[in-house]
């Protein structure tokens, strides 16, 4: 099994954590530069999970699925960069998984919010203050 396949075996375990969750399906999806393009209605579709006694498909709702991925930013388990269009991963976090890639380049959805923001690329993966 290859090791972003684990994750994605975490994200869709109904008894983690909804962070937790939102968290792993970031690991198991991730690119070199540590973004993962992904918006909430994404995100719970790829943590539908379905219930072992009744057999029904189940998806955590777009107010969950906000919550758990501010939550996961909290909690450390993603970057401050993070936000409702792309995950991003913490600092180092990228590099360590040895997929390809650089992690200080941020993806095309990052640099385009960025240029409307008047923000700096930077200051996406610093924490907030």
């Amino acid at each position: 099994m290859h090791m972003l396949d684990h994750w994605r075996d975490i994200a869709r375990t109904p008894d983690a954590p909804g962070p937790v969750r939102v968290a792993a399906m970031a690991y198991g999806a991730v690119t070199g530069n540590g973004h993962v393009p992904r918006t909430d209605s994404d995100l719970a579709e790829a943590l539908e999970i379905v219930n072992t006694r009744t057999g029904e498909l189940f998806s955590p709702s777009m107010a969950s699925v906000k919550r758990w991925r501010k939550d996961a930013v909290r909690y450390g388990l993603l970057g401050a960069g993070t936000w409702g269009r792309c995950l991003v991963l913490p600092a180092g976090v990228s590099t360590n998984l040895k997929v390809k890639g650089s992690p200080h380049v941020a993806c095309l959805i990052c640099r385009n919010r960025t240029r409307q923001q008047g923000a700096r690329v930077q200051d996406l993966h610093r924490p907030a203050a």
